[in-house]
């Protein structure tokens, strides 16, 4: 895991992921174990379920290549960010009620607050804003370059 420090001391973290079927599970443990590190212990259940469908569509979208993780604390919200490689934007699919796959999206714009996603030539991070229940320190500021994130120019 690393730790970034932003504007006001506000600590970001992030974590890589090997596209493995493990990647979910590591989501989900990683979410987990920095929202009991940061004390909200209240947005586990529904950060890991959103972390876990976010990653596993980037299993889909963008096979064999690396995933990402980011949580940052801003003012009053959780930002939690996969980015993956595949500049693919994510789509939302019609309900299929017999369908096995295809509401993942749904799931998570349900558990958000906001959320949302921003395509880069080198891939895009999904993302998806959880409120807190106590305010933090000063906003702090989006990573804008994903690309510096994932090696690529």
């Amino acid at each position: 895991m690393k730790t970034m420090t932003g504007p006001g001391n506000q600590a970001v973290r992030l974590i890589q992921l090997e596209p493995t079927a493990r990647a979910a599970r590591d989501a989900r443990r990683f979410v987990s174990a920095v929202l009991d590190e940061l004390g909200h212990v209240d947005l586990v259940e529904d950060a890991t379920l959103i972390a876990s469908e976010l990653v596993t569509n980037s299993l889909v979208h963008a096979q064999n290549l690396p995933i990402w993780v980011g949580i940052w604390q801003t003012g009053a919200f959780l930002d939690l960010e996969i980015w993956d490689c595949s500049p693919k934007p994510p789509e939302y699919l019609d309900p299929d009620y017999f369908a096995e796959g295809g509401r993942g999206l749904h799931i998570v714009k349900e558990l958000g607050l906001s959320t949302g996603y921003t395509v880069f030539d080198c891939g895009k991070v999904v993302w998806t804003l959880l409120g807190l229940k106590k305010p933090s320190a000063p906003e702090s500021t989006r990573l804008r370059r994903p690309c510096a994130v994932v090696g690529h120019r």
